[in-house]
């Protein structure tokens, strides 16, 4: 990843993110439980420009109970395994639903990963990376 400007978005033990996370799962109809442990949370200067807040944290909830977006069946394979071993994960989303996930500049990446700073998960654009 490029030195972007990040901003950060919230932690994971935030309360109230973590009630927001809870409540938008339920509201939307979103299956499971967080299997996913997200750690700090940042957003790319371009996520912010181009991605809504809500699509944000939807794409955010739906990332952290394990729905990796547009995965193929072996990159979904790879999380899954990495969710045992507590490897990278990576999730894609579409940032506007109207339009193909596969366009360069509607695509919406989501990393969690070990870092020198502990657990991060971070929301980014393919031009980020």
């Amino acid at each position: 990843m490029t030195d972007e400007y990040h901003v950060q978005i919230g932690d994971e033990d935030d309360p109230m993110l973590f009630l927001l996370l809870s409540v938008l799962r339920t509201s939307l109809g979103i299956k499971g439980e967080p299997r996913v442990e997200l750690g700090r949370l940042t957003v790319t200067q371009r996520v912010q420009e181009q991605a809504q807040h809500l699509r944000q944290l939807v794409s955010i909830a739906r990332h952290q109970v394990g729905d990796w977006g547009v995965l193929d069946e072996a990159d979904a394979a790879k999380n899954e395994a990495a969710l045992v071993a507590g490897n990278r994960l990576m999730s894609v989303y579409a940032i506007d639903e109207q339009k193909p996930h596969t366009a360069q500049d509607n695509a919406l990446w989501i990393i969690t990963e070990d870092t020198d700073m502990g657990r991060a998960t971070t929301l980014l654009t393919p031009d980020d990376y």
